[in-house]
């Protein structure tokens, strides 16, 4: 097996994780319970952009979670000491109300597409 295919085969396995991960926030942004959490560690304004992001931390029954900043949500977390998000029965992964997720799957179906094409002509071209 060819070093190409072994990287198609790699970012398939990149691009299934992310449609995962993705599927499964989508599923609680959709079927989730909101739930407000104190903000324990506000973010920091990161200078100028919406590139530039930080993570915040927030405790929700005890326990202290961090979550990457979503540029529109930076001055609210930054100005109030409570945030709604939406989690899944066990509290394992926190989503915003409206984040941002339908282009992140879209990106990883694009990744897996993508590779299995290179993976099938790598071995179209090595065959003949």
């Amino acid at each position: 097996m060819n070093l190409l295919r072994i990287g198609c085969i790699i970012i398939f396995i990149i691009g299934s994780i992310g449609i995962t991960t993705n599927v499964q926030k989508k599923l609680i942004q959709l079927n989730g319970k909101e739930v407000k959490v104190a903000i324990t560690q506000k973010p920091y304004k990161t200078g100028f952009g919406k590139r530039k992001t930080s993570d915040f931390k927030f405790d929700y029954q005890g326990k202290t979670y961090t979550k990457r900043v979503e540029y529109k949500y930076r001055d609210t977390l930054i100005n109030q000491p409570y945030i709604i998000l939406k989690t899944n029965d066990d509290n394992s992964v926190f989503v915003y109300r409206k984040e941002e997720i339908d282009s992140e799957l879209t990106a990883s179906a694009l990744l897996m597409i993508i590779s299995l094409i290179c993976f099938f002509k790598a071995k179209k071209t090595r065959g003949q």
